[in-house]
């Protein structure tokens, strides 16, 4: 992976942490290991109750599944991701 790819997805980690803190903090929820797609529950609750959620809810859902792109791939040493943000 290059510096600068490298670089990009730290900041979209970073920036996607801070969103997840606040859904689940707007939720009150704390963090389920259990579920694959818990990114993606919450996003779909919030989209329920808060109107910017709703609106926005189809291209959160493509970066949740882009975090999990970056987060969960098993060859991250080998090769870059396969998508950056």
């Amino acid at each position: 992976m290059t510096d600068r790819a490298e670089q990009k997805s730290i900041r979209f980690l970073e920036i996607y942490d801070q969103l997840d803190r606040y859904m689940r903090s707007h939720l009150s929820e704390d963090h389920p290991h259990d579920q694959d797609d818990a990114h993606s529950a919450l996003i779909r609750k919030l989209a329920k109750r808060n109107p910017i959620f709703k609106k926005y809810k189809y291209d959160l859902l493509s970066f949740a599944r882009l975090r999990n792109s970056i987060v969960h791939n098993p060859q991250k040493k080998l090769f870059d991701p396969i998508a950056e943000p």
